[in-house]
């Protein structure tokens, strides 16, 4: 996946519109999807593309990004961890 890489906001905007709509969360070590409010089985998701953006001067703030596919519904989205 090829991603023209600026800032959080900009990656994040740029993963929605290769369809990666919905959010994801972890809730008691599982992967949760808001829209649906229901648990993701980790036999069905695939991580497409997971990132890593430090900032900062010596680069101890990161965000990770992780595109998901859920293979069993055919939904994607992302994991944010800022």
């Amino acid at each position: 996946m090829s991603l023209k890489i600026a800032d959080v906001v900009d990656v994040v905007s740029q993963l929605v519109d290769q369809g990666y709509e919905r959010e994801f969360r972890i809730k008691d070590g599982r992967l949760f999807d808001l829209a649906r409010s229901s648990a993701l089985d980790t036999k069905d998701i695939h991580v497409d593309t997971a990132l890593r953006l430090a900032s900062g001067r010596d680069g101890e703030d990161a965000s990770n990004i992780y595109a998901i596919s859920d293979l069993k519904s055919h939904s994607k989205g992302l994991l944010v961890d800022a």
